[in-house]
C-alpha cells in the first residue's frame, strides 16, 4: 500500500523536502509584509495594488494549471511531475484550490491594512498601543 507523507520516499534527502515546500513558501510571499503592516500599524502604500494583484494571479496560475490537467489529461504516463509527486500532500487537488485562495485572501488583507491600517481587524480597543499621553504646558509668561 502506497501512501504518501510530508517527508520526501528517500529518508535521507533534505533537498527533495525542501523542493517540496519551495512553492508553498513562495505562495505565501505577501506574509512577511502582512507582519510588518501589523506591528507597525502602517497604512503606508508600500507595495502598489497592481505588484500584489499581479503576483499574486502569477503565483495562481501554476495551480489553475495543475487543476486543468488533473481533470482533463489521461494519466497512463505523467513524466511532466519532475518536482512533486501529485499524490503528495501539497500537490492534491484540495490544495490546488486552497493556496490560491490564501493568496487572495492576504493580497486582501493587504488592500485593507492599506487603507484602514495594520491592526483594523484587531478590537478598537487593540488597534492603539498604550502609551504616554501628551499633557499640555502652562507656561507663566
Amino acid at each position: 500500500m502506497d501512501t504518501y507523507s510530508l517527508r520526501s520516499t528517500n529518508p535521507g534527502s533534505h533537498w527533495g523536502d525542501l523542493k517540496s515546500y519551495g512553492g508553498l513558501v513562495l505562495d505565501g510571499f505577501l506574509l512577511p509584509q502582512i507582519l510588518l503592516n501589523l506591528f507597525w500599524n502602517s497604512r503606508e502604500r508600500a507595495l502598489s495594488c497592481g505588484f500584489y494583484m499581479g503576483n499574486t494571479l502569477v503565483r495562481l496560475l501554476p495551480h489553475a494549471y495543475d487543476l486543468y490537467r488533473a481533470h482533463k489529461y489521461i494519466h497512463l504516463y505523467d513524466g511532466s511531475y519532475i518536482y512533486a509527486n501529485p499524490g503528495a500532500d501539497f500537490y492534491s487537488t484540495a490544495w490546488d484550490v486552497a493556496i490560491p485562495l490564501g493568496g487572495l485572501v492576504f493580497a486582501l488583507i493587504i488592500y485593507l491594512q492599506q487603507k484602514f491600517g495594520g491592526r483594523f481587524f484587531f478590537p478598537r480597543r487593540f488597534r492603539e498601543l498604550e502609551g504616554y499621553e501628551k499633557v499640555p504646558v502652562v507656561s507663566d509668561a
